[in-house]
């Protein structure tokens, strides 16, 4: 894992694994299948975070994505639970029309990027049939490795180092 942002090329490949962290009960069914609402930005955003997965790992992944249930303010009966990785490469965000990854390293996780949409959502306005398109795209395009273990160290699948 690269823990200096110096050491990450700005520029993000085609042929990078991009991850996002997933949390249920917003992002996966009970099934254990994924929603598309795990790749829909927040209200009033055009954006979601994700991590380059070359520059990071599924151990510092899990930590984040603890450390972002942990944190959450939502009730108790709702609260998030980390559940595991979406991996994609990023030729799926570069090849679509408008929409963009975007090198975005914080000091806590300097593998950090966004993918920025061409749409901006809405509080209680549901997406377009063009907007779902954007994201079901992703959606589908998406190995789901899931972890739901109380263990800091990821005990999920073993993730390759390449996808489809």
């Amino acid at each position: 894992m690269c823990t200096n942002k110096a050491d990450i090329p700005f520029q993000i490949a085609d042929s990078e694994r991009i991850a996002r962290l997933l949390l249920c009960p917003q992002h996966v069914n009970r099934s254990g299948s994924l929603k598309a609402a795990a790749f829909k930005p927040p209200p009033d955003s055009n954006e979601i975070s994700v991590n380059r997965f070359e520059y990071s790992n599924e151990n510092e992944c899990k930590r984040q994505g603890l450390k972002l249930a942990s944190g959450s303010s939502i009730a108790s009966s709702q609260k998030p639970k980390f559940q595991g990785i979406a991996l994609f490469l990023a030729q799926i965000v570069s090849d679509m029309p408008d929409c963009e990854l975007q090198y975005a390293p914080s000091r806590d996780n300097p593998a950090h990027a966004n993918i920025l949409y061409p749409f901006k959502t809405e509080r209680g306005v549901p997406l377009t049939e063009n907007q779902k398109k954007i994201v079901s795209i992703i959606v589908e395009a998406c190995n789901l490795y899931l972890d739901e273990s109380e263990n800091p160290l990821w005990a999920g699948e073993i993730i390759p180092t390449s996808l489809r």
